[in-house]
């Protein structure tokens, strides 16, 4: 009797243990599946950004929720045991077929991704506080195997980043800064999206090989600008989320990458609300895509090369390949784009 009452109570125990994750995971924002992997984890290759390449490791999930097959995509790093290598780092390494796993993240058709830290942001919707964990025998979920928050730099989340950022734009544009208002905007990130949110998306249909037939035949862009009520409503959403004050009459709905240099039109990955008005606002921006989709087509500077600088960084690029950025921003530092 003693024994059936012990295993009883560790069982609710365990299963005490596992209620707990639908509702950590609603409390960042997130969607939750717990089930049963179907097959071993799977390394797959990803973009560089800040040094580090966002490579990912795929599984697939039984969901016990629905019983359907789900794609669960892991950014390798947010692990322990991420070191940039092209493997499956640890503790992912570990997951094996018929593991049992509870998730939260955020679903896309077939899948589930961001399944990982927000790096201590609030978390919402489009940016949940993820997790991914292993369910042992006793049904207990351990830790969360995408916990890790060193990398946080290279999306701008962390306040190390954040901090280095500002301190960099206060030394090299000092000009600028001296401006209360644009001290303010630089303060609140304004002038450069998040990374995060907004890494910049290049269209497939513009390659190096066929600018000539694109990006260099005169109002080729034109017809490609997505409508403005596509743009209007994004802006409206995005400004929602990111908390941004004013009207949608202050922001540009810009393509981070412009279209001018092969940005994805209405990928909102590549759209954001920029300032219009201040000495950093989008006019500003405008010239430098105009600049750089000059250098491309005249061959002094290649489509990828364009793409990555203005992406990275615009207000960098700027500083580097302006003409008059030595008269407009006296204190630009050249390395700053390097």
């Amino acid at each position: 009797m003693k024994m059936v009452a012990m295993l009883l109570a560790l069982t609710c125990f365990a299963t005490a243990a596992l209620a707990d994750d639908p509702q950590e995971c609603a409390t960042g924002q997130g969607t939750y599946i717990s089930g049963t992997v179907t097959s071993a984890p799977i390394f797959k290759h990803g973009k560089m950004q800040r040094g580090a390449e966002l490579s990912h490791t795929h599984i697939t999930l039984r969901a016990d929720q629905d019983q359907n097959t789900y794609d669960v995509a892991i950014d390798n790093v947010f692990t322990s045991g991420y070191d940039g290598s092209a493997v499956v780092p640890s503790p992912l390494n570990t997951i094996a077929a018929n593991d049992r796993l509870s998730v939260c993240g955020q679903p896309f058709p077939g899948g589930i991704h961001w399944v990982h830290t927000d790096c201590g942001d609030a978390p919402t919707s489009s940016s949940p506080d993820g997790f991914v964990k292993k369910i042992d025998g006793n049904g207990q979920s351990g830790p969360n195997m995408e916990g890790n928050q060193k990398y946080c730099y290279i999306f701008g989340h962390s306040t190390q980043f954040r901090a280095t950022m500002k301190t960099a734009l206060r030394a090299n544009l000092v000009s600028i800064t001296q401006n209360t208002a644009v001290a303010s905007a630089i303060e609140k990130d304004d002038y450069l999206p998040d990374p995060t949110r907004t890494p910049g998306v290049a269209s497939p249909d513009v390659t190096q090989t066929n600018i000539n037939q694109t990006i260099c035949v005169k109002g080729w862009a034109k017809p490609r600008h997505p409508a403005s009520s596509y743009t209007t409503n994004l802006k409206r959403q995005q400004m929602n989320e990111l908390g941004l004050s004013g009207s949608v009459a202050d922001y540009e709905e810009d393509h981070l990458i412009s279209i001018e240099l092969g940005g994805d039109p209405t990928d909102p990955r590549n759209l954001w609300p920029e300032p219009w008005n201040g000495s950093l606002g989008a006019h500003v921006k405008d010239k430098l895509e105009n600049r750089l989709n000059a250098l491309v087509c005249n061959g002094e500077l290649t489509l990828e090369a364009a793409q990555r600088a203005i992406a990275t960084n615009w207000i960098a690029a700027y500083c580097k390949y302006m003409p008059d950025a030595a008269s407009s921003m006296p204190n630009c530092v050249q390395t700053m784009a390097k």
